[in-house]
């Protein structure tokens, strides 16, 4: 990815550490490249920082489609896409356009194998001036053509989660042509290190990248993202806003969360615990507690990402309602018969 959201001497700062502290423990970066599992510790780490230290390079790792993306002409996209559903037909493919979408979808370019919208973000931040005809080319492929956009690079990162993390950028624009195509809003998506872009937003390391950081948490929070998600070291947006809530010049960030909080406590009859929308179809209530409501999960996995957190909750909540329900029984045996003596 480009390297121009995080200054090159506080990067440098930073990778010393890392290394400083690298323990040896663990896979090398060479098996971990080869592998899609999630990770902690110190194979965690080792991948972020092979990960934040290498970037795409259009000369050296686009191929001829590749380069026909970063020409930004929807019309010569369009007319691809439309060659590729004539291939598949002709090969006599019973839907030749899922062929189609798939093949695009399993695209991957350069040392990170980032997929197609991925590297389309990129493009926008690597040649603003043909921003424009990008943003056209990513609406014509996610919206019309409609190839998936949930695709992940070699640190499970899908192209919202980039587009949304202020690392590299915050871009609502291209953020909500994918999160608005099918399949595409799942903004509380986990990373291989069990994080979400929640989770980058939140680590700010300058006062001067606060508002950023504080819009695009903004941006996540109403459209469904979720800071209690515990990364795979155990590590939630929320503990990372507080930590920067006790420092002056970084209590915004914590600002948005209450607000949101509260947002999600008024409406906790008509909105879904986990991700606080309210339009997944009938709320689902957790079938324990009685209390929990989440979105349908033919939509979305509310319930189940919810489940790591929610668990403890439940089963307290589960308890405390056998016990109502005991002492009602009770006194309503009681009233019977204290009635009928």
């Amino acid at each position: 990815m480009p390297k121009d959201w995080m200054d090159p001497a506080m990067r440098k700062e930073i990778e010393k550490i890392v290394n400083y502290h690298d323990t040896g423990d663990g896979r090398p970066i060479s098996e971990l490249k080869k592998t899609r599992d999630m990770l902690r510790g110190m194979e965690s780490q080792r991948l972020r920082t092979y990960c934040t230290s290498t970037c795409l390079e259009p000369q050296r790792d686009l191929d001829i489609y590749g380069r026909l993306l970063f020409e930004g002409d929807v019309s010569l996209v369009r007319a691809d896409f439309e060659f590729r559903v004539a291939k598949y037909r002709d090969a006599a493919q019973p839907d030749p356009t899922a062929c189609a979408r798939a093949e695009l979808a399993g695209l991957r370019w350069g040392p990170l194998s980032t997929p197609i919208y991925n590297v389309i973000l990129l493009l926008t931040l690597m040649a603003p001036s043909r921003r424009p005809l990008l943003i056209e080319v990513a609406r014509y492929l996610a919206h019309e053509a409609r190839v998936p956009v949930d695709g992940v690079d070699m640190s499970g990162t899908t192209a919202l989660s980039h587009a949304i993390s202020t690392k590299p950028a915050f871009d609502p624009q291209y953020a909500e042509i994918l999160f608005t195509a099918p399949g595409g809003d799942d903004v509380a998506h986990r990373n291989r290190y069990g994080g979400t872009a929640g989770h980058e937003m939140c680590q700010v390391y300058r006062v001067a990248d606060v508002p950023r950081a504080k819009d695009a948490l903004a941006w996540y929070l109403t459209h469904g993202g979720n800071v209690d998600v515990k990364d795979t070291d155990g590590a939630s947006a929320r503990k990372t806003a507080e930590t920067l809530g006790t420092r002056a010049g970084f209590r915004e960030l914590l600002g948005v969360v209450k607000r949101e909080d509260a947002r999600r406590r008024e409406r906790r009859n008509e909105c879904c615990t986990f991700c606080g929308r309210e339009d997944g179809g009938k709320l689902l209530t957790c079938s324990r507690c009685k209390t929990a409501r989440y979105c349908d999960p033919a939509r979305r996995r509310c319930q189940k990402g919810d489940w790591a957190r929610h668990k403890t909750d439940c089963g307290a909540q589960s308890s405390a309602n056998a016990f109502l329900m005991m002492a009602a029984a009770a006194v309503s045996t009681a009233l019977y018969y204290g009635g009928s003596g």
